[in-house]
């Protein structure tokens, strides 16, 4: 069971999410990264601007996600993930690398512990 962190643009400190779990790329183990499950909980805009690109350091095609305060480059959204991160991709389809954000562990007010991915609600998507 994950952790569950609050994500925050580490630029100007927005708070971006309450949803991010802490993980590595498939493609490059030392990079952390946090994922989240659903865009509608973010404060992010994605650039619209680019079209989706191949990501650096596999086939991947990705979208940047931009913070809505301050305009900076905080991750991205994963548009197709190639075979070989398909193989071992948990679903989740926005990234955040660990730098560009920053990442505080939850803590559940009423009995001190980390908050794991098993406890918060399932958001269903906006139709």
């Amino acid at each position: 069971m994950p952790n569950i962190y609050r994500i925050r643009c580490g630029a100007c400190d927005m708070y971006l999410s309450s949803r991010g779990t802490k993980g590595y790329l498939i493609s490059q183990k030392k990079i952390a990264v946090f994922g989240i499950d659903n865009i509608d909980v973010l404060k992010t805009t994605e650039d619209y601007d680019a079209s989706n690109e191949k990501f650096l350091l596999c086939n991947c095609r990705i979208r940047w996600l931009k913070c809505i305060k301050c305009s900076n480059l905080v991750g991205y959204t994963l548009c197709q993930v190639c075979e070989t991160c398909k193989q071992h991709w948990d679903g989740k389809r926005y990234v955040f690398p660990e730098g560009p954000v920053k990442g505080r562990l939850c803590i559940n007010a009423v009995n001190g512990k980390p908050v794991y991915s098993t406890e918060l609600p399932i958001i269903k998507k906006k139709s």
